[in-house]
């Protein structure tokens, strides 16, 4: 986003494939296998193994049948995730195209076009869409175009509306906000949509910790329930939200100021910091600088990290001044952690965890 950002204009897609872990052609995999320069013993093995499966459904006492399984990978099997990233590969590699950028994770594809205007960020996002249609067509995988979506984001002042994207010859509408893993990507990227979902989720959880309380479950077992049911969802992209309003933030905060109340059963009068000592919860704001400097750490000492190479060239400091109302959480974090130790002076397997005895 940083990059999109230099450079003026750029528009996002996020594609989801409809049920493919269960409609995979067992055929197509095992010929990327062969394409791939795997032994012919192995490509065999695996047919052998997705060959002739035998199934049955059981409901209460009734148990059907055998019946033969001719498509799909195997639910459960650790050898299922490295096939249908096979199966799957080549969509990354064949939506290259200048400006177009692409990553894949299970069966979610984000796509993102960046030019120097609206018109041309669209139409290669046009592209890309045409492309990623006909792959999935080829290789028999099934995606909806209204579980498609896609939003532009750029400096200047333009109307969305004003440009079209199709899908499967299906006009797909641009949205204000985008979900892609549970992180929500507003065309403003002020990650105020994010704030609010992590708000609703987190207050949502709430009811299980009350109930919970109510059975007189004792402390330390609601405590752990806690970090489980609303500190987990509360802290998900937590870190990247440094450019929502205080207000969204102090939301995030009431929420678990209420989850410590219902753990400690404690009135209302009671001072949250007295209970964040006696719960050893930290605050949201803390908890926020926290996993901005984790996720920082991790990526300047993992070469394999995909922000590694943008962190280590600190080009992300180019964003704020040219958007004074939006800062990343890049930028945040390493000014915390120069704080302590200049980021130049961070390598890698230099810097290790140590157990919580040794801190």
């Amino acid at each position: 986003m940083a990059d999109c950002i230099r450079r003026n204009s750029v528009t996002q897609k996020i594609f989801d494939l409809e049920d493919v872990y269960d409609q995979v052609d067992v055929g197509v995999p095992a010929q990327k296998m062969t394409r791939l320069g795997i032994s012919d013993v192995m490509v065999r093995w695996v047919l052998a193994m997705l060959d002739s499966r035998r199934c049955q459904m059981q409901f209460g006492s009734w148990t059907s049948d055998f019946f033969e399984v001719s498509s799909g990978l195997t639910q459960g099997s650790p050898l299922s995730p490295v096939l249908f990233n096979i199966y799957t590969a080549d969509l990354v590699e064949a939506l290259e195209h200048p400006g177009v950028v692409s990553k894949l994770y299970v069966d979610d594809a984000i796509v993102m076009s960046t030019a120097g205007t609206p018109t041309e960020a669209v139409q290669g996002l046009q592209h890309a869409s045409n492309m990623f249609h006909s792959l999935t067509q080829n290789n028999n995988m099934a995606s909806q175009a209204d579980k498609a979506g896609w939003t532009l984001v750029t400096i200047a002042h333009v109307r969305t509306e004003a440009y079209q994207l199709t899908y499967g010859g299906e006009v797909v509408p641009p949205q204000e906000t985008l979900v892609c893993l549970g992180v929500a990507i507003d065309r403003r990227m002020t990650t105020k949509a994010h704030a609010a979902r992590i708000y609703e989720k987190s207050v949502k959880s709430l009811g299980v910790l009350r109930y919970a309380a109510h059975q007189q479950v004792k402390q330390k077992s609601l405590l752990q329930l806690m970090k489980v049911t609303v500190s987990s969802p509360l802290e998900y992209g937590l870190h990247i939200c440094v450019n929502a309003a205080a207000t969204a933030i102090d939301k995030i905060q009431r929420v678990q100021n209420e989850a410590m109340r219902i753990v400690a059963s404690a009135a209302k009068p009671t001072a949250c910091d007295a209970l964040r000592f006696w719960l050893g919860v930290t605050s949201v704001r803390g908890r926020q600088a926290i996993l901005a400097v984790q996720a920082f750490l991790s990526a300047m000492t993992t070469p394999s990290h995909p922000l590694h190479d943008d962190i280590r060239a600190r080009e992300d400091e180019c964003v704020t001044q040219r958007l004074k109302t939006v800062q990343s959480w890049v930028v945040r974090a390493c000014e915390m952690v120069e704080e302590v130790c200049v980021c130049e002076n961070i390598r890698e397997r230099e810097w290790v965890s140590k157990d919580r005895e040794n801190r």
